[in-house]
């Protein structure tokens, strides 16, 4: 981890720092067009710290416009196949999973974090869950882990903390504390709710079939009809963060993975 990584996720910078003004300011600059020489410079030293392969990206220094552009890669196509009954809906690490504790509350690397609190949004009392954390060197777009159909979303403004193995264990509740935007639908294993967790320098979660839907803080709930198949994008960080898939059903209880494992986009959650 290099060291402005540390620094932006070290307890003290995030007790004395305005996390958020701090990652609402890091989006803007990403978004900044920089001549070329200079992004390519940025670029090429974040891909060498957090040695990325490149290779498996549709990725074109000379057709780069902002660091976004490189946040936001895509895999070129047929990268990563969708497997097993549910397919793993991001790449990163799947830090924990198993199943719902009474009144939806879950234990995440020794803390419970209960997702039936009002600024949760999950009001979800049984089954189960797994939690994927994407750090900054993964892709950052985050697909359907099966044939869904949304029904309603909400987004909900909060504080933008790192969620990084350390700070999930010093922080009650951190998940549901951090901004998010949680989508609730139905599909052949029962009710879903797919929770998508902002962090500290990410700049905006985006949803790619209702991109204009939210003006972010402000909380809003909508709902909607979308009939979304098995891969499909649902939507992209810019930058790193989490995803938490909670099924009312304890189908997740079957991943026989071992927490904190790595896992690619598409992999086999559930076989």
């Amino acid at each position: 981890m290099n060291l402005i990584h540390k620094i932006f996720v070290s307890e003290t910078f995030q007790k004395l720092a305005n996390t958020k003004r701090i990652s609402r300011f890091v989006g803007r600059l990403s978004d900044k067009h920089l001549p070329q020489f200079a992004l390519k410079r940025i670029i090429r030293w974040f891909v060498k710290q957090y040695k990325i392969d490149l290779s498996e990206y549709d990725f074109d220094f000379d057709h780069l416009t902002n660091f976004n552009a490189f946040f936001t890669r895509r895999f070129l196509p047929n990268q990563r196949s969708f497997d097993g009954k549910i397919s793993s809906p991001a790449e990163g690490f799947l830090l924990e999973y198993g199943s719902l504790q009474k009144e939806g509350q879950v234990n995440i690397k020794g803390k419970k974090f209960d997702f039936a609190l009002p600024n949760c949004l999950v009001p979800i009392h049984q089954g189960s869950f797994a939690t994927i954390y994407l750090s900054p060197a993964d892709y950052h777009r985050f697909h359907a882990p099966f044939d869904l159909r949304m029904t309603s979303i909400a987004y909900v403004p909060g504080i933008l903390k790192s969620v990084n193995e350390k700070s999930v264990a010093n922080d009650e509740n951190l998940y549901c504390n951090n901004e998010h935007i949680t989508i609730f639908g139905s599909s052949e294993f029962g009710q879903f709710y797919y929770v998508i967790i902002g962090a500290i320098a990410v700049g905006r979660i985006i949803l790619s079939l209702a991109p204009d839907l939210f003006q972010y803080d402000q909380p809003k709930e909508v709902e909607v009809n979308i009939s979304v198949k098995r891969g499909e994008e649902i939507g992209f960080f810019e930058l790193g963060s989490t995803v938490i898939l909670a099924m009312e059903s304890p189908i997740l209880t079957q991943i026989d993975r071992a927490p904190n494992s790595r896992i690619l986009l598409g992999e086999a959650l559930v076989s």
